[in-house]
């Protein structure tokens, strides 16, 4: 994936996460309490500044975020707009 898609990918990822957060009426501060994340992590997530690693899916996951939907709206926007995660390296 080249950096632009990434990027894309990571202020989509940051949209749909904070439009959840804000579906439960909960705060950064409520958020990360009910997440384990801190949140000045959530934050960085939210605004596609901070790339998502396993941990955090998991942990957002275990809070009952669900995480399919979330990265399958993210792709379909992806695909819609013509951009291509997947690069072949051979």
């Amino acid at each position: 994936m080249n950096d632009e898609t990434l990027s894309q990918a990571l202020n989509l990822l940051g949209e749909k996460i904070r439009e959840e957060r804000k579906r439960r009426n909960k705060t950064q501060d409520e958020f990360s309490l009910a997440t384990g994340i801190g949140p000045k992590h959530i934050g960085a997530i939210e605004n596609g500044k901070k790339n998502i690693q396993a941990e955090t899916i998991l942990k957002l996951r275990y809070a009952g975020l669900d995480i399919n939907y979330i990265l399958d709206d993210v792709i379909e926007t992806l695909k819609e707009e013509g951009k291509n995660i997947i690069e072949d390296n051979q």
